[in-house]
């Protein structure tokens, strides 16, 4: 009987083993808390993530895949593209009129990249050294076109393109000193590890000038849990290759401890469903709900050049009362 070659890959991944007694004494790397409980990992079609399990927290709603040193890099460097993103093995110029991005109707990479570009012009109109992390094939750094551009970007496919159609410097890590004012990881942070998420956000914050701005997008984390867990989950929808997973709440957590003001935010659906409890019903005011995930924060200071920064008013500032 012929196997579905889907089938067959979920079949037949390995399964790491997983020491007891080190889930036991996992902290979330969201607020802290332990884990509360555990799941299988909702593979859909890679056989890298099919014989993984999730760590949940109860307290924040996050996940996050419990292997400690989890090796990521080679999977981003030499297969996510093939994988998931065939769009960055296009052969001919990518922002030429023949690459079938730009006449698509709705493209969410392209449209999500074009978000981002009117955000940042409204909190940051002046910046002028921008840095996209996981930036792809640079979409959001062509449409914004500031004078100096920055990638972060493993995957091997689109080295060329950052280089000779966006213009952007590519490095290979980020500054420990402070260099740029607008900073973006968009659908990058649920790519982390649980060792290293908080402290790539705390590298970031340092590499920010005074008043500079951190944007970060990521899915609905929480929410998506939920219905999976609940057996609801969409039949197409593909959570992997993600390894960390967020509620509102545990995402604005994570940003003001590492020292942001927050500037966006929103309540998802895992958030809103427990504003019986102070800490989440106080941390963002009741008319900012937005469907989509995009956070923006501040780093506190005054911009060098101030000029037109852009709105810069914090709705929330306060630190959090951990229970």
């Amino acid at each position: 009987m012929a196997v579905n070659p889907i089938v067959e890959t979920l079949r037949t991944a390995p399964s790491p083993k997983i020491s007891i007694a080190s889930l036991t004494h996992q902290r979330c790397p969201c607020c802290g808390h332990e884990a509360h409980s555990v799941i299988r990992y909702p593979a859909f079609v890679s056989r890298f993530f099919s014989g993984l399990i999730l760590a949940c927290c109860d307290y924040c709603g996050s996940g996050w895949v419990p292997i400690p040193d989890l090796d990521l890099d080679t999977y981003y460097r030499k297969h996510y593209a093939e994988e998931f993103r065939k769009e960055r093995l296009y052969q001919g110029k990518f922002f030429g009129d023949a690459n079938p991005v730009w006449s698509m109707e709705k493209h969410p990479v392209r449209d999500r990249a074009r978000k981002h570009a009117r955000i940042l012009r409204r909190f940051r109109p002046d910046a002028k050294d921008v840095l996209d992390i996981g930036c792809g094939e640079g979409i959001l750094l062509y449409e914004l076109d500031p004078p100096r551009k920055f990638a972060l970007e493993s995957d091997e496919n689109v080295q060329g393109i950052l280089r000779n159609e966006v213009g952007a410097k590519i490095i290979d890590a980020i500054p420990e000193k402070p260099s740029f004012d607008v900073v973006v990881a968009s659908h990058v942070i649920e790519h982390f590890t649980y060792q290293n998420v908080g402290d790539y956000i705390s590298a970031i914050y340092k590499a920010l000038r005074p008043g500079g701005v951190f944007l970060v997008e990521v899915p609905d984390g929480a929410s998506q849990l939920e219905v999976f867990e609940a057996g609801n989950r969409p039949p197409t929808q593909r959570l992997e290759p993600h390894t960390l997973f967020f509620s509102t709440f545990a995402m604005n957590m994570m940003l003001m401890d590492a020292g942001f003001e927050m500037l966006q935010s929103m309540r998802c659906r895992w958030t809103s469903a427990r504003l019986d409890r102070p800490e989440i019903r106080d941390q963002v005011p009741e008319d900012i709900i937005e469907k989509e995930f995009t956070f923006v924060a501040r780093k506190p200071g005054e911009a060098e050049d101030a000029g037109d920064a852009g709105e810069k008013t914090p709705f929330w500032r306060r630190g959090l009362k951990r229970n």
